[in-house]
């Protein structure tokens, strides 16, 4: 299934209703129901009700009542969710999506990765015997073996750990 990313106003918009929920959400231990409205605003208009009507005090209570189940329930969900995709997923320096993209794709190094992985994989269980019969394989020198499994795991992060931090051997 594919989503459009969202814009900028959309980014905005989802600003905006963090401060609104933030703003009911003031008090300690969540803001608490009123006891004479229902607790949920969908239930209500299942109920008969044709549509919201902000002019409806049962309505706006209920809504209130709605919003209130869902600030104690998780409280903060809101900052984790919005937040979480308007500026740690979509912030374009993390590199999580694809730039060129309008829908909300994995940005292209993520392929990059998972065919590098597919190849270790198939490096790592290459059998030991390999050697002799030919083909790929990796060793290590001057012992001249063959490493598969966590022999190589383990040769390559020690190899790594003699590299300056954060370059990697191209």
């Amino acid at each position: 299934m594919k989503m459009a990313k969202p814009s900028a106003r959309d980014i905005k918009a989802a600003e905006e209703l963090m401060q609104v929920l933030q703003l009911i959400d003031a008090r300690f231990g969540g803001p608490w129901a009123n006891p004479d409205a229902g607790e949920s605003l969908s239930q209500l208009l299942e109920d008969g009700e044709e549509s919201f009507d902000c002019d409806n005090e049962t309505h706006l209570q209920t809504l209130y009542n709605n919003l209130a189940h869902l600030l104690r329930t998780a409280p903060n969900f809101y900052g984790r969710v919005i937040s979480g995709m308007c500026h740690v997923i979509m912030y374009e320096k993390n590199e999580i999506l694809d730039p060129t993209s309008d829908t909300i794709d994995l940005h292209p190094r993520f392929a990059q990765l998972a065919l590098d992985a597919n190849r270790y994989r198939w490096l790592r269980a290459r059998d030991l015997d390999t050697i002799t019969g030919g083909g790929v394989f990796a060793g290590a020198t001057p012992e001249n073996v063959v490493l598969n499994g966590e022999h190589l795991d383990a040769a390559i992060d020690a190899a790594l750990a003699t590299q300056p931090k954060g370059e990697v051997a191209a």
